[in-house]
């Protein structure tokens, strides 16, 4: 079979203890049009011509998966048995509990020497030292760090499967050439044997010499033969030749340590030494060459002994590898450099800052600064602009922040200052030598104004400001991550103060964000190990004075930290989105309670149970449904059930929301304005909604008693919703004053610790049995401070 025959090889192994990650490999991995990008690479690798525009084509890729080295050995030698090698092995540094990625790695090529691999990790647990001690200088290692990028992956799988192609064809070139001059050589060896005695020593040496140039000038490769003792050259191709500037006649005068500077007489003769002693018939191995001018390229060596007629002579076969050394060092770019900005990447920009750190420590000198910058309201930008759009502010951020940051000619030293984008809108500015803090906030300021100037976007003028977050290097780091870690907490207490400033990070920030952080964890578990409850505050009517409904509100009893705020755990629940399990579950629970109240109860007397519904419940696709679901489940009437909607949510919300709350009108459940009167308030719209009660925020009611003003804000609320046939709740109330004034201005309803503190759910129902009443009115009422059972 012919070297060109040979179909591409593009099986891969990817070995990695976590199954989340095969399942990337293969999302990334399946078959689809191959990007320009990468068809320029193939054709690079392949050596097609250079005029010809890469052309659209799947690349189908097998891949297999092992979680832990030896099986990964174990389908390796499997595929060599089934004479169905793999290309390219992705192997992750960390497989506890078996081997790690360095001793699976060297347990493969000991198996199978041609595996191109690329270790995958987020860690350093082997300096390149270490990896060069135990798996030598090879070609057939890349190091890519976690996280990786879709294009990376892709790029690397097609180059390292093309380069284990082109290899394999080399060898098969090479074991033809090699094959071919050893079969001329031997049919020379018989000819000049059968003829010995007609031919003429003269004939024999000129036939020896016309077969060997023809050989030598058909092929395509550098050619070399040269004698094993002395080393001069005696033959050599017109390849060899035009490579290296030399003619034939100079060449002739020349031994391969001519061409080969990173070689002496004794390290050479160290290099062929297994081919005197037949311990071996080939030896490969990769140089430079240094050309008549002074120049050099990289080039790999197959060096062969051939015996003839009692005198040995050795054979070099050349290839030129510059293109495939360049198409490595694309990979290795592609790697370290943020394709669309072409500014350092995550990868390129630990590592510096790993050296910054190992440096300050060891040496004492001006410290170094990290500013995290986060794009403010970026996302705005892409949605109402598009992704292209995005991509050219992207890109005019890098080119501002590089171009200020080469101003700096005063405050770091400039050719050590490095900006670096590591992912979506955010970038990160490296700042070394610096002499104080006051010139990193120096730097900040210029930053921030670079980046607010106006951009052009398809004829958009944008201006988009920045949020920066500040880490120095005086804090006394350890590793880069750390760095990172606090910049960019810096950066989100900046976002939180009103975005575009800058913060300097402190350790108080960091003990908030490790409370953040174990708060998070503990919200994960606490539903599911039962350390939520739901407790139940009285709703009484101003006009029986009774108690018409409880609003269910959450409680959360932490095992260590005891009970935990609403108000601390609520928002973070919003922002991991488990708000919304945690709302079913409270909602589930306050009908279970409300069907025990209705079987109970007299049917005049058994009280509806409202629930507080958050923004981010409402934009769930299935919110109506699953609460026609609960309620049904519990077998109550929808009408007892009221939902309590914050104004800023019902006021701002979108269409799908507003559609979602006539859905739940429509079942019958009541819908409440919880918080009116916070801010958002609009009230020309207010009759677009369909709402039943307002419910009157707690801070209206704190002042009442002190401030005049109040009762006639107050008094305008209830009177509007009257007009719009709607009903109002005052929250708060806390004395006798407080509900005096409310009575007087017809409020309908009132809840508050004047009337009871939310109570246990085992509780209610002996409240209930009380029947306390706070009211003894016919127009004008009498309050007493104290339920009076009927």
């Amino acid at each position: 079979m012919s070297h060109s025959s040979v179909a591409r090889n593009r099986r891969i192994l990817v070995v990695d203890d976590n199954e989340a990650i095969h399942a990337d490999f293969r999302k990334i991995l399946d078959p689809r049009v191959e990007s320009p990008a990468l068809g320029e690479l193939r054709a690079a690798l392949l050596e097609s011509a250079t005029n010809a525009r890469p052309s659209a084509t799947r690349i189908a890729y097998e891949i297999d998966s092992a979680l832990q080295g030896q099986e990964a050995l174990t389908r390796v030698r499997e595929s060599l048995e089934k004479k169905t090698p793999y290309a390219l092995a992705f192997v992750d540094m960390r497989m506890p509990p078996g081997w790690d990625g360095l001793e699976t790695i060297e347990h493969l090529w000991m198996e199978d020497p041609d595996i191109q691999v690329v270790i995958c990790s987020a860690y350093s647990d082997h300096s390149w030292e270490t990896l060069i001690e135990r798996l030598g200088h090879v070609d057939k290692l890349l190091i890519l760090k976690k996280p990786f990028d879709n294009v990376e992956i892709s790029q690397i799988a097609c180059a390292l499967t093309e380069k284990w192609h082109l290899t394999r064809q080399v060898r098969l070139k090479l074991s033809e050439l090699e094959s071919d001059a050893i079969s001329r050589v031997e049919d020379l060896r018989a000819a000049n044997e059968t003829l010995v005695a007609e031919m003429a020593e003269r004939r024999q040496a000129e036939d020896q010499a016309l077969h060997f140039s023809r050989i030598l000038d058909e092929s395509l490769n550098e050619i070399y033969v040269f004698d094993s003792d002395s080393l001069n050259f005696l033959n050599v191709n017109r390849g060899a030749q035009r490579n290296t500037g030399y003619s034939m006649e100079e060449l002739r005068a020349m031994t391969p340590l001519d061409l080969k500077p990173e070689y002496s007489a004794e390290s050479f003769a160290r290099l062929v030494e297994p081919l005197r002693a037949g311990r071996t018939e080939t030896v490969g191995f990769q140089t430079v060459h240094r050309r008549k001018n002074g120049s050099t390229y990289p080039v790999e060596v197959h060096l062969q002994l051939v015996t003839q007629g009692g005198a040995q002579t050795f054979v070099a076969i050349i290839l030129d590898i510059t293109e495939r050394h360049h198409a490595e060092d694309q990979l290795r770019r592609a790697a370290l450099y943020d394709p669309l900005t072409n500014l350092p990447n995550r990868a390129l920009l630990k590592d510096r800052l790993e050296r910054c750190v190992a440096r300050t420590s060891r040496e004492l000198q001006n410290g170094f600064a990290v500013l995290f910058l986060d794009l403010d309201n970026f996302k705005l930008i892409n949605d109402s602009l598009g992704h292209d759009a995005g991509d050219q502010l992207l890109r005019a951020v890098a080119d501002r922040l590089q171009s200020c940051l080469r101003s700096l000619d005063t405050v770091a030293r400039d050719h050590d200052n490095m900006a670096a984008r590591i992912g979506g809108d955010e970038f990160v500015v490296l700042l070394v030598d610096i002499r104080s803090p006051r010139d990193v906030a120096h730097v900040a300021e210029r930053l921030a104004q670079q980046v607010i100037q106006p951009y052009q976007l398809d004829g958009h003028e944008v201006v988009v400001s920045t949020s920066i977050g500040i880490a120095l290097s005086n804090e006394g780091y350890q590793c880069a991550a750390d760095l990172l870690r606090d910049a960019d907490t810096a950066m989100y207490q900046a976002k939180s103060a009103g975005k575009a400033r800058y913060v300097l990070f402190d350790q108080a920030m960091h003990a908030s964000a490790t409370a953040r952080l174990a708060l998070e964890n503990a919200l994960r578990t606490a539903l599911e190990e039962k350390q939520f409850r739901v407790v139940y505050q009285p709703i009484v009517s101003l006009e029986t004075g009774r108690v018409s409904a409880f609003e269910a509100l959450l409680r959360w009893e932490h095992p260590q930290r005891g009970m935990i705020s609403p108000a601390e755990f609520i928002p973070i629940a919003e922002e991991m989105g488990l708000i919304v399990s945690l709302g079913r579950w409270a909602l589930r629970e306050a009908c279970g309670q409300l069907a025990l109240w209705s079987e109970r109860c007299p049917p005049d007397r058994a009280p509806s149970v409202h629930v507080n519904v958050s923004k981010r419940e409402l934009t769930e696709r299935d919110h109506a449904a699953e609460v026609a679901r609960i309620v049904r489940e519990a077998g109550v009437d929808p009408r007892r059930l009221t939902l309590e909607v914050t104004e800023s949510t019902i006021i701002t919300g979108s269409e799908a929301i507003d559609q979602k709350l006539r859905e739940l009108k429509d079942m019958g459940i009541q819908l409440h304005m919880d918080d009116f009167g916070t801010g958002y308030s609009s009230l020309s719209c207010l009759h677009r909604f369909p709402l039943d009660v307002l419910k009157i925020d707690r801070a209206f009611l704190l002042d009442l008693e002190q401030r005049r003003e109040y009762t006639a804000v107050i008094h305008a609320i209830i009177t509007l919703a009257h007009n719009l046939r709607m009903q109002v709740t005052a929250e708060g109330v806390e004395t006798e004053g407080q509900l005096l004034q409310i009575l007087t201005m017809d409020c309908d309803y009132a809840q508050g610790y004047f009337f009871s503190k939310p109570l246990e759910a085992d509780a209610t129902m002996a409240f209930l049995e009380s029947d306390p009443r706070w009211l003894n009115r016919e127009r004008h009422p009498t309050v007493t401070a104290t339920a009076v059972c009927a």
